[in-house]
C-alpha cells in the first residue's frame, strides 16, 4: 500500500485540471493498473476514487489544498501532498529539426 499512495496520488494531481463534472481515468504503470474519477466540489475540494485493477483494492481521496484524507482498500489514510514541480524555463531547451 505504501508503494501505491504516492502513484495513485500523483498521476490523479496531474490529472486535475478544472473540471466540474467527474472524468474517467485509466492508467497502467510502474507495475499498477489504477482506473478513476475526479470530482470537484462545489466548495473547491476535489474528491478522487477508483479501483486498483490488479489488487481489487478500491481508494477514495479528498483533496483539500495540499492536504489529503481518504482510504485505500478499507484502511484510512492521512498525507501532505507532494508540492507542484516548477519548470525553469530558462534551462528548457526545445528540440529543432
Amino acid at each position: 500500500m505504501r508503494k501505491i499512495l504516492p502513484t495513485i496520488f500523483m498521476f490523479a494531481a496531474m490529472s486535475l485540471a478544472t473540471q466540474a463534472a467527474a472524468e474517467p481515468y485509466h492508467i497502467k504503470r510502474d507495475g499498477l493498473d489504477l482506473q478513476y474519477e475526479v470530482t470537484t466540489l462545489a466548495d473547491g475540494k476535489r474528491r478522487i476514487t477508483g479501483l486498483d485493477n490488479k489488487t481489487g483494492e478500491r481508494f477514495k481521496f479528498l483533496v483539500n489544498g495540499r492536504r489529503v484524507t481518504g482510504s485505500v482498500g478499507g484502511t484510512r489514510v492521512s498525507f501532505r501532498a507532494p508540492k507542484p514541480r516548477t519548470i525553469d524555463a530558462s534551462s528548457t531547451q526545445l528540440a529543432a529539426k
